[in-house]
């Protein structure tokens, strides 16, 4: 017999979707040459990216995620170098704009671990 899904299974799953979706379009942004793409490209990677983790930090706080937790620190920590990134994106990227990227994918990815043993085990 199947069992459903609860709450907190579709909780972990849709949290971990939107994180998965932030982190891939922030790892892979600087394949596209901003030079040849334009700005627009990376505002608009950016700007998915901040809509997935607003998403997902309202799915936290719904679900009763403590505000001084390690995910939500990460995600917030996320937000901020990714506001960074939309405000002050160049064609030359400085080594300020690499710090960002890398807080980024260095914070999400480790969120995605945080998340994985909750995915292997539902």
């Amino acid at each position: 017999m199947a069992t459903m899904a609860t709450v907190t299974t579709i909780k972990t799953i849709a949290e971990f979707f939107l994180i998965s979706v932030a982190w891939t379009l922030t790892l892979f942004s600087p394949i596209a040459k901003s030079s040849l793409t334009g700005n627009g490209l990376v505002k608009l990677l950016t700007s998915v990216s901040i809509g997935t983790l607003v998403i997902a930090l309202i799915i936290s706080f719904l679900g009763g995620e403590p505000l001084l937790s390690a995910p939500t620190y990460l995600k917030v920590l996320s937000l901020s170098s990714l506001t960074g990134i939309y405000l002050y994106h160049q064609d030359s990227k400085s080594r300020f704009m690499w710090v960002l990227y890398c807080v980024i994918v260095i914070a999400l990815g480790y969120h995605i671990i945080l998340f994985s043993p909750n995915l292997l085990n539902a």
